[in-house]
């Protein structure tokens, strides 16, 4: 017999003598179950690497945006921290730089620290915006109530108690 090496890099033995019988039956039972073990393993490691590459791609894309994530809650929670000494405008500031006008959150956020700063137009302005993303929110209609009255818009103020109403 003679020893051939695998790529799992395992021994096996193999015996050659006359074909004929059970031998030859037997040598090549072992010969086609080595190539389907060694088929099998090059196919699940084919497998294991689009896994890992699938894995390594979606890695990267939930860190760019929990990267993104964490920003926005460091940001919101230095801006509580800020409104709580009532420094209004420096706590709108830190929101500013991650601003997006599709964000219901900042946009609500931002009308509450522009109303407290008493920039009424511009809690009335991201109040709105927020109501237009979340047409059904009670607390976007609410807020948007606060800078109306403030500019003194009753008009605009009974409106948004008979939407409010209406949901």
């Amino acid at each position: 017999g003679f020893k051939c090496l695998l790529p799992e890099w395992k021994t096996h033995q193999i015996t050659i003598g006359v074909y004929n019988g059970k031998k030859k039956a037997n040598f090549v039972q072992s010969t086609n179950f080595i190539l389907s073990t060694f088929n099998k393993r090059r196919y699940n490691m084919e497998i294991l690497k689009k896994s890992i590459l699938l894995a390594f791609f979606h890695l990267l894309v939930s860190t760019g945006f929990s990267q993104k994530e964490m920003a926005m809650q460091r940001a919101f929670a230095e801006s509580y921290s800020l409104e709580a000494k009532l420094k209004y405008n420096d706590a709108v500031s830190m929101l500013t730089p991650l601003y997006d006008e599709n964000s219901y959150e900042i946009n609500l956020r931002l009308g509450w620290l522009y109303y407290n700063a008493k920039n009424y137009t511009q809690a009335q302005t991201h109040y709105q915006k927020a109501v237009k993303l979340k047409p059904y929110s009670i607390e976007a209609k609410l807020g948007l109530v606060k800078p109306l009255s403030a500019l003194e818009s009753w008009d605009k103020v009974a409106e948004q108690y008979e939407e409010i109403l209406k949901i």
